[in-house]
């Protein structure tokens, strides 16, 4: 029926609870839990605002961003919903955005593809994905 159900993080088979596009909370912030389920409309909306809050963060923490291809933002958009924009704020990940070396971007990038300590095949795909993004941009 379109609706979308809550799921356990793979890496810890709980916390943090996740639904829909990728989301741990919805617009207001309040956690995804356990039995939750969500209209699409709902996802599609929470996913939008989500989506936009990171790409504010992302803007205001990298500007130079603004003239690169919109790939490249894109990408770092991505990384940053999926890491979280603390991690983004103190990565070597965004010293070589900053600086612009795309090729040091793209190998900072697929160290990032580890949950709880594991390899997650699951990470290490969407890494391969988001610095190609960055290098093809």
């Amino acid at each position: 029926n379109g609706d979308c159900m809550a799921y356990p993080d793979p890496a810890t088979g709980g916390k943090p609870y996740t639904i829909g596009w990728g989301c741990t909370y919805d617009e207001f912030g309040t956690a995804v839990q356990p039995g939750d389920i969500w209209t699409l409309e709902k996802a599609i909306r929470v996913k939008e605002a989500v989506t936009k809050q990171f790409a504010r963060q992302v803007l205001t923490l990298s500007p130079t961003l603004l003239q690169e291809p919109p790939r490249r933002l894109a990408a770092v958009i991505s990384f940053c919903y999926n890491c979280g924009i603390r991690n983004y704020r103190v990565s070597t990940f965004r010293k070589r955005v900053d600086s612009k070396d795309w090729i040091g971007a793209y190998e900072e990038i697929l160290k990032w593809n580890k949950a709880n300590g594991k390899v997650m095949k699951g990470l290490t795909r969407r890494r391969q994905a988001e610095g190609l993004f960055l290098l093809l941009a």
